[in-house]
């Protein structure tokens, strides 16, 4: 079990890494039913003025049910804030987190995501998403998307999975047009 609850993290080029880690993923080390990172919990953590990314799931970091959840992204927009870069990222839930972003949830292949309830304020760029995910399947619900002006985009969904869209709702600050 891994726990990081309750830090305050200001200036940094990545807020929390998570990488390819040699011994969680030799079944030589940890068992072949246990490879990855397991049961990762980031919870209530503030990340402030983070330059390139808030958190970062690398390659082949191959983390089960990680959890980012009651997390705040605030300052200067990192361009990620969570951030999921392959396959290998098996399951991954964000709740109720408040993100200010370039690309606020990027979800690169992750195979199985919950996404639901944050309050989301993007860049007002329309090329940026507020919530992107490429491959997977899951629930986005609930989430409150403000200026992130590229909505909801969910691209490459294959053969027998599902996605569920619901209840999330999508806006513009007051005096944009």
């Amino acid at each position: 079990h891994i726990r990081i609850i309750n830090n305050t993290m200001i200036d940094c080029g990545v807020g929390m890494f998570v990488p390819n880690n040699y011994y969680a993923t030799n079944s030589y080390y940890v068992g072949s039913s246990l490879i990855g990172t397991q049961d990762l919990v980031m919870r209530d953590n503030t990340m402030e003025d983070t330059q390139n990314l808030a958190i970062w799931f690398y390659l082949n970091a191959r983390v089960h049910d990680a959890q980012f959840i009651g997390n705040t992204v605030t300052g200067t927009p990192p361009r990620y804030a969570v951030y999921n870069q392959d396959s290998s990222s098996q399951s991954f839930v964000a709740h109720d987190n408040v993100i200010h972003a370039d690309n606020p949830i990027y979800s690169r292949s992750a195979q199985q995501y919950t996404i639901t309830d944050n309050t989301i304020t993007g860049i007002s760029d329309a090329s940026r998403p507020c919530i992107y995910a490429l491959n997977g399947h899951g629930v986005i619900r609930g989430n409150s998307c403000m200026d992130a002006d590229g909505g909801i985009r969910i691209t490459g969904v294959r053969s027998g999975n599902d996605v569920w869209i619901e209840g999330n709702s999508i806006g513009f600050s007051t005096g944009r047009v």
